[in-house]
């Protein structure tokens, strides 16, 4: 199908997610009517049914339109859905979300941004540098950007910037000019046998880029590092601790701000703040800079919109302050995030108590990645531990796991860990124990953002 301004009618399956809701925007930019379904409403489908969007909650062969010439759906939706079955018996084209990111890449210069940590960062931070810079790109991205207004936007500019996701294969449907592979490490083992496996998929990834494009990975993460090396002629590699083509040096936490100096192929390339905090998130500037040095982009606009840019949300989010104690929400959901987000926050705030309120994500994943995550909270003072967020698990995986389990691990590896079930379990024992000068971090990739916002609803009502 080709990409065009068309009366034709797109449904999707699964537009709540925050990808297939951005690619939702982009369709009514191009001039189709969309119609969408999923199990809940949450604000992103709110948002698009008041831009037109045609909302169905629930799933049922009657939700396919009249004149439905396309179905795109989710990559968590199985193939036995029923509005899937409904448009193939009906005849009508049903394609993957990334399958239909492609074709809409394929139009204009595309910006793959990947890895197993931090792309929804990166992804941000390339897009706010593009659109500070005036070239408008569209961008879809795995997280809000407050300062861009949305998770995705159409943009008249000639770049394409999307988050491309792993999983399921997903970003080989992609067509990027320029890849970007922010780090590769084990995740979704629910679908990859083994790192090996993983590393050849990325690899793959990086093959979409012609030789006049440009693949830029991480040196410091051996992975990436080995992929870059390959692409001789077209890659550029970046690195906190090793010669790169794009390195940081002399690297300082000033009043909360991350500064640092950037050399370009061994030469200076200026002196970089950001508010955005972590040395994990000066990792993801240099790939953002090389990426819009590529675009055209000039140093002293990336310097700008660097130490302007005040990340994507549910990334060291502060959602508030109650009684005195600041609440950060993240999305971290791997042991390599969960460390790397509370050494930002110990950086940070280096006198003050942090708790930690960690909802892991996917029984399977808890399961196979249990040492490391027990491992994983060295910079926090108390962990307390909902039940795991169920997604894409069998009930075998439900049954044989549960946070009880990571809270023993915790607590054998030294930080003090609380295994409280519900929302309602942690809200009320922060009501009951906080201190003022306490660091709230929110962790996970499900919905435990609601534990901040609850814990601060609960404290400006004077409940307790």
């Amino acid at each position: 199908m080709a990409v065009r301004a068309t009366s034709g009618v797109v449904h999707l399956v699964g537009i709540g997610g925050i990808g297939v809701s951005g690619l939702a925007r982009i369709l009514l930019a191009h001039g189709y009517a969309v119609t969408g379904s999923d199990l809940k409403r949450n604000e992103q489908t709110d948002e698009l049914e008041a831009m037109g969007v045609g909302m169905h909650v629930g799933h049922s062969p009657d939700h396919l339109p009249d004149g439905c010439s396309l179905v795109v759906r989710s990559a968590a939706i199985p193939d036995d859905n029923v509005e899937i079955a409904a448009a193939r018996e009906r005849g009508i084209e049903v394609v993957k979300y990334a399958q239909m990111l492609g074709r809409l890449m394929g139009a204009k210069i595309g910006i793959a941004v990947s890895g197993s940590h931090g792309k929804t960062s990166t992804t941000a931070m390339v897009a706010y540098i593009l659109a500070r810079a005036g070239f408008e790109p569209t961008f879809v991205c795995g997280g809000v950007i407050p300062q861009l207004g949305s998770n995705a936007a159409p943009g008249k500019g000639k770049h394409f910037v999307a988050e491309a996701c792993e999983y399921d294969r997903s970003f080989h449907q992609l067509r990027p000019q320029c890849a970007v592979i922010t780090n590769i490490e084990e995740d979704h083992l629910d679908y990859y046998k083994d790192i090996q496996e993983i590393a050849a998929a990325f690899e793959q990834f990086a093959g979409k880029v012609g030789e006049k494009g440009l693949v830029v990975g991480s040196l410091d993460n051996p992975h990436s590092a080995a992929i870059v090396e390959r692409c001789k002629g077209h890659g550029e590699g970046t690195s906190i601790a090793k010669d790169a083509d794009w390195r940081a040096r002399n690297v300082s936490v000033v009043d909360g701000q991350w500064r640092f100096e950037a050399l370009k192929y061994g030469r200076p390339f200026g002196e970089f703040t950001l508010k955005v905090p972590g040395i994990h998130n000066v990792s993801n500037a240099l790939a953002a800079m090389a990426v819009a040095t590529w675009s055209g982009v000039g140093r002293e606009i990336i310097q700008l919109a660097l130490s302007e840019f005040s990340g994507a949300a549910r990334r060291f989010q502060v959602l508030g302050e109650g009684n005195g104690a600041v609440v950060i929400d993240d999305y971290g959901h791997h042991p390599t995030e969960i460390q790397a987000t509370l050494r930002a926050a110990r950086e940070r705030y280096p006198d003050k108590r942090i708790w930690c309120v960690f909802q892991p994500h996917q029984h399977s994943r808890t399961r196979m990645l249990l040492k490391e995550f027990g491992r994983s909270f060295g910079d926090a003072n108390l962990v307390l531990l909902p039940e795991i967020y169920a997604a894409r698990d069998s009930q075998k995986d439900i049954k044989g796991i549960s946070s009880a389990d990571l809270a023993k691990l915790v607590n054998e590896n030294g930080t003090a860990a609380l295994y409280l079930p519900t929302f309602d379990d942690v809200v009320r024992f922060l009501a009951e124990k906080i201190e003022p000068g306490t660091i709230v971090l929110t962790m996970g990739a499900g919905d435990v953002y609601e534990v901040g916002r609850r814990f601060l609803e609960r404290k400006a009502s004077g409940t307790e």
